[in-house]
């Protein structure tokens, strides 16, 4: 298949690897859930150019992190994983494996959580 068929349709060298989050918080209420998920976005997700694609249902945040036009690294995954074990309004947490943004097999991709108590 010729290069520019390639891009067009997101496959090969031109595949955008997402992967997904998995976040339940420490009970909260609706406006610390609001003021925890604008922080989350500020200061983890938009400072390191990525995005967040997802929602909330009682505490639990799950989505899909991207990066505009490119791929998703291991650097971006870790730099995930890190901010969530420091954060501690996040009682536990999950990132998955990266998958096809475009073509990838979603519902294979449910991470399971880690309770940060138990990791310390």
């Amino acid at each position: 298949m010729r290069r520019r068929l390639r891009k067009k349709r997101r496959i090969g060298e031109f595949r955008q690897d997402v992967f997904r989050v998995t976040i339940r918080t420490v009970a909260m209420s609706r406006e610390e859930e609001d003021a925890f998920l604008d922080y989350w976005l500020e200061a983890c997700v938009e400072e390191h150019g990525l995005g967040f694609g997802g929602g909330c249902r009682e505490g639990r945040w799950d989505g899909y992190i991207q990066r505009s036009g490119r791929t998703t690294t291991d650097d971006d995954r870790r730099t995930i994983e890190e901010w969530l074990k420091n954060e501690p309004r996040v009682a536990a947490y999950a990132i998955g494996t990266p998958v096809d943004g475009w073509y990838g097999d979603f519902d294979d991709s449910e991470p399971v959580l880690l309770e940060k108590s138990v990791m310390r």
